[in-house]
């Protein structure tokens, strides 16, 4: 038997029945409900869905739902799902999610949660800990309505009114699959003449056209779905839409527009003999912007070829393409001097220097101690990626201004809560956000830079007696101590506790260095320094010439460069840089690998001594990969535990 899944194409309000229509055209039983059209199927027919859907925004695999209460319920509901089905060991997964009269309200919790739910599982079925996500992406959404979780997978990708015609986007585009649901809920049927009076970039006459012509609307395009584990090949269904497509029936299909601006623009640059061409049919034929990029040198490199070409965009010193054009052509670009795309933006927010300036795309981990610009919003799903970013830096009702799309030089923006940055009337590449720099005491999270800023916060003037008192000799212990807790934490694999105890190893790293730089011992530079040199110096099979076919050949060339590098040329130097300020126990396994890697046998020249016996523990113990100095600490936890259920 064929197995069969749950699915929903998801829909504008009020176009559910009319995607749930277009469905059982299809062959395809479904029922419409609020955002969509539910339906039961095969993987080819979900596949037939997305290829021909004309007014749905997309397909989404449905791998379950279930009641969610708590956290804890949630987290225990997501991991009983067989997500090893779609997800292999290199997948790529992200989690979005959106919450609608939940009980459980933060969306980044719930997105946390499955993310960690969904590892869980796989670690029992690869047999490992870590993922690389390094392949294909399966995109995960957990929606959450009312006690009801509902986790789906993307299965179109990039959204279905994406179909790759479209050459320009007028101010105010209508989007395909609303126009191709006017046109299905119109008198027009194909065959009968149409007219349309103000076409703008022609996307109702498009779809008319499309339709009259029986041509899918992604027929040029590919889907999520063709990349997941486990599915068939498609390829056949592609086949026998092409078969079907009928360019030479469309006639009687019309429309007239104007845009002064564009025009005016066109006909100057003519009249000078200039010949130009757009990139932005780029836009719609490329899966993604990393995509765009590589597509759009490409072109500017083969017009270049044919004659001096001048790429010409809005902000050449921060756009990405101009970037990559200089990276694989350093000797034969040369940037022209003009405006940058953010010096009005930022004159309008009355932004304060320094400010950090990215493109949407290009948005990573803010360092919210500065203002925060971000450009080129192109799209509502750009917009919503960034609210994601910078929400968990900034807070859902953070101030944000938002700079509507304009072709003027003077910008206005709008000041909007953060979470409303995604629900703007229109996104494209002028629209822009601009955030400013958050107090210290107000933030909703912390990088580096803040834990720089609080320490020197109190150990400044006015700061806190004890901190300010400190010396390198009085916090050498409390970094062994926040070490020790630190490992304990790791053990318990309780990973909140452990974030929480590399914290105060990390503070003990920069309180040291900002001692240091008050008394001029060193500074957090040189700690940087040395550690980044250290790990270039000796991973020489990455940044060097040398070859390491394994872990252990790694660790031993490691070894070999230690040494060397601190002067260790005998045995008995090797063994006392040892440090003796370790454990003892710990001492002795670090002793005992050095000996027996250098062909000594410890027993022989111990044979007498008293502590033999212990020495053979530490090295039988190590022999089954575990560490002496951990083995006792859990040993004594266990006689801990056992004496207070005894007392019990």
């Amino acid at each position: 038997m064929i197995a069969q899944y749950e699915w929903v194409a998801t829909a504008a309000f009020g176009l559910e029945g009319v995607v749930a229509r277009e469905l059982e055209r299809l062959g395809i039983p479904a029922k419409a409900e609020n955002g969509g059209a539910r339906f039961f199927a095969t993987p080819e027919d979900a596949f037939r869905a997305n290829l021909w859907l004309r007014c749905a925004d997309r397909v989404l695999l449905v791998v379950g739902r279930f009641e969610a209460r708590s956290f804890e319920a949630l987290f225990e509901g997501v991991r009983q799902l067989p997500w090893e089905d779609f997800i292999g060991e290199k997948t790529r997964f992200p989690v979005s999610g959106k919450c609608a009269r939940s009980q459980l309200m933060s969306v980044r919790d719930c997105q946390a949660i499955t993310k960690k739910a969904i590892v869980e599982r796989l670690k029992g079925v690869y047999r490992t800990s870590w993922f690389e996500e390094t392949g294909e992406t399966v995109a995960i959404d957990v929606a959450l309505h009312g006690d009801i979780a509902q986790l789906t997978l993307d299965a179109s990708g990039v959204a279905l009114n994406r179909r790759g015609y479209r050459t320009w986007n007028g101010e105010a585009p209508l989007r395909e699959t609303l126009a191709a649901a006017l046109v299905q809920l119109s008198p027009w049927r194909p065959g009968m003449r149409l007219h349309d009076p103000m076409c703008g970039t022609g996307t109702l006459m498009i779809e008319a056209a499309m339709r009259m012509a029986n041509r899918a609307p992604g027929l040029t395009r590919s889907f999520a779905m063709e990349s997941w584990r486990g599915m068939p090949g498609f390829s056949a269904i592609r086949e026998e839409a092409k078969a079907v497509f009928d360019p030479g029936c469309i006639e009687g299909i019309s429309g007239a527009d104007i845009d002064p601006q564009a025009v005016e623009l066109a006909q100057r640059l003519r009249e000078r003999g200039l010949q130009f061409e757009t990139l932005d049919e780029l836009h719609e034929q490329c899966e993604d912007f990393d995509a765009f990029i590589a597509a759009a040198v490409e072109r500017v490199k083969r017009a270049a070829a044919r004659a001096n070409a001048v790429y010409a965009v809005l902000d050449a010193t921060n756009d990405e393409t101009v970037a990559a054009l200089l990276h694989a052509y350093p000797d034969h670009v040369r940037l022209g001097a003009g405006m940058p795309l953010y010096a009005p933006l930022l004159q309008a927010a009355g932004a304060q220097l320094p400010a950090r300036i990215c493109s949407a795309t290009s948005l990573t981990v803010p360092e919210t101690q500065d203002g925060l610009l971000v450009t080129e919003m192109n799209t509502r799903q750009l917009a919503g990626e960034c609210k994601l970013k910078l929400a968990a830096w900034y807070g859902d009702e953070a101030e944000a201004m938002f700079f509507p799309p304009a072709r003027t030089a003077k910008r206005e923006f709008i000041r909007i809560p953060l979470y409303e940055l995604d629900r703007q009337p229109r996104y494209d590449h002028t629209a822009a956000v601009y955030l400013p720099p958050v107090e210290l005491t107000r933030k909703e999270r912390y990088d580096l830079w803040d834990l720089t800023r609080v320490l020197r916060r109190l150990r400044g003037e006015n700061g806190c007696q004890w901190d300010r008192e400190q010396t390198h000799k009085t916090l050498a212990r409390y970094l062994i101590e926040e070490a020790y807790e630190t490992s304990q934490a790791v053990n318990e694999e309780d990973w909140d506790h452990v974030a929480e105890e590399l914290g105060d190893v990390l503070l003990q790293v920069f309180f040291q260095a900002d001692i240091g730089a008050q008394y001029g011992t060193f500074e957090l530079s040189d700690v940087t320094t040395a550690i980044c040199r250290k790990m270039i110096a000796r991973h020489t099979h990455i940044f060097g010439s040398t070859h390491c076919d394994t872990a252990e050949e790694v660790a031993q060339s490691w070894e070999r460069m230690k040494q060397q590098q601190r002067g260790n040329n005998t045995i008995a130097s090797m063994l006392a840089d040892v440090s003796s300020d370790l454990p003892a126990l710990l001492r002795a396994e670090k002793v005992l690998k050095k000996l027996q890697a250098n062909g000594l046998d410890y027993q022989a020249l111990l044979a007498d001594d008293p502590a033999l016996p212990l020495l053979r523990k530490v090295d039988a113990l190590r022999g089954q990969s575990l560490c002496a100095e951990e083995s006792v600490h859990l040993a004594l936890k266990r006689l801990i535990e056992a004496v207070e259920k005894q007392e019990k």
